[in-house]
Parts: structure tokens; C-alpha cells; sequence
């Protein structure tokens, strides 16, 4: 039983530091947002769009279907992109290699710390 008390323990701490390091990297991408995407993007529901679309309830989304007021490059409204984690973190580190031919000029976050942060950020915006 001593056993079992000390395994519960750590899966508490685990579950509990997890959430925490979540928080952190959803504060973290809002200031890599800050940093490197409102040159060209809103995220508040319903803010304008500016050189890039608004980005509020993109996590999730399909690539260039959602209107909001954005014309959105052929290229990236027919790829057929679900914004899920993995396509967004392919996106975020090489736009114009994810999808060839989008309009984004942004050349890309080589880190991926900032990706996954980022990516935490964007996912709380809906």
C-alpha cells in the first residue's frame, strides 16, 4: 500500500506541474504573438484583418475556409489543411514549404518551443 500512496503522489505532482507548464506556454505564445505576428494579424474575435487575416478560432479550422473578410491565396484556401497541432507546427517553422505558392511572407520560427507555445496560444482563441 506504502507503494501505491507514493505512485498517487507523483501522478498528482505530474498532473498538477503539467497544467502549470501549460499555462506557461500559453503565456509564452501570447508574447511570441506579440513579438512576431501582429505586424500582420489580429486575434481578437471579430478584430480586422490586416496584411494577414484575423486569427481568432483558427486552431482547429480549415486553411482558408473561414470567412472572415480575408481574400486567402488558392494556394492555401485548396490545400485541404486542418489547422490541427502538427500541420500548424508545419506552417509556423516553414509557411511557403508547408503549403507553396500561399501569399504569407513570414519566413518561419525555427524554434519549436515557440511553435508549441504559440501554437498554445492560438488554441485558446475561440
Amino acid at each position: 500500500m506504502k507503494k501505491l500512496g507514493i505512485a498517487s503522489v507523483a501522478i498528482a505532482s505530474a498532473m498538477f506541474f503539467s497544467g502549470a507548464a501549460s499555462a506557461q506556454n500559453v503565456a509564452a505564445g501570447q508574447e511570441v504573438f506579440q513579438a512576431r505576428c501582429t505586424g500582420c494579424h489580429t486575434s481578437t474575435e471579430g478584430g480586422a484583418n490586416k496584411t494577414g487575416p484575423n486569427l481568432f478560432g483558427v486552431a482547429g479550422s480549415d486553411s482558408g475556409s473561414r470567412d472572415v473578410g480575408f481574400r486567402f491565396s488558392s494556394a492555401l484556401s485548396g490545400s485541404s489543411v486542418t489547422w490541427d497541432d502538427a500541420n500548424l507546427d508545419s506552417w509556423l517553422e516553414n509557411p511557403r514549404g508547408f503549403i507553396a505558392g500561399n501569399r504569407m511572407s513570414f519566413g518561419g520560427l525555427s524554434s519549436a518551443t515557440d511553435r508549441s507555445d504559440l501554437i498554445a496560444f492560438l488554441k485558446t482563441l475561440n
